[in-house]
């Protein structure tokens, strides 16, 4: 079966064919890569296939706990097997459930990056502890207590018995937030 040249693209052609819509008026906007690429599948088939546009995880990344623990895991070794991290998890998971969970975190949620070391993968944190927990207490304050963040907060030292010290730091952070509002 014999394929017209029109029906699959080079990525130089379909950045030629981007930037000319993209001038539009006289201007140049950005460039936007396509969200289809053609290409001829080993048996001569031409397939369309999505372009993952996005540049690392732009959306705030939405974990379950068991991934929290997988990742928690990671964070503190800073890479490792899926062997490294069952053993460096605090309950005892089957080495299976492990190594899906974190197939799924480098897959689907681009949370991990994959690195094939021998036989085994060693896997990597792409986000901080703290994009996650940033992501998770937004949540939080948007769904649980509609954007009140005294309500949160309130809550959260209710919870919590704190120390001297922690409350020294908690009126230190008021403080400074207190000051970064007055000088806006």
């Amino acid at each position: 079966m014999d394929q017209s040249s029109n029906d699959v693209y080079s990525s130089k052609e379909q950045f030629r064919w981007a930037a000319e819509i993209d001038r539009v008026d006289g201007l140049d906007v950005s460039y936007r890569p396509p969200r289809h690429l053609v290409v001829r599948s080993r048996i001569g088939r031409l397939q369309r296939k999505r372009i993952d546009t996005r540049i690392g995880n732009m959306e705030r990344p939405r974990l379950s706990r068991g991934e929290l623990e997988i990742m928690d895991a990671l964070w503190r070794l800073g890479e490792g097997t899926v062997q490294d991290v069952c053993d460096s998890l605090e309950r005892e998971l089957a080495y299976t459930t492990v190594m899906t969970t974190m197939r799924s975190l480098h897959a689907r949620k681009k949370v991990l990056q994959r690195i094939k070391s021998g036989r085994a993968h060693v896997y990597r944190p792409l986000v901080t502890r703290d994009e996650v927990s940033r992501s998770i207490l937004s949540d939080l304050k948007g769904v649980l207590f509609r954007g009140r963040v005294p309500s949160l907060v309130l809550n959260l030292l209710e919870e919590e018995s704190l120390s001297s010290t922690d409350l020294k730091s908690l009126q230190a952070a008021l403080r400074d937030a207190q000051s970064r509002r007055d000088n806006k």
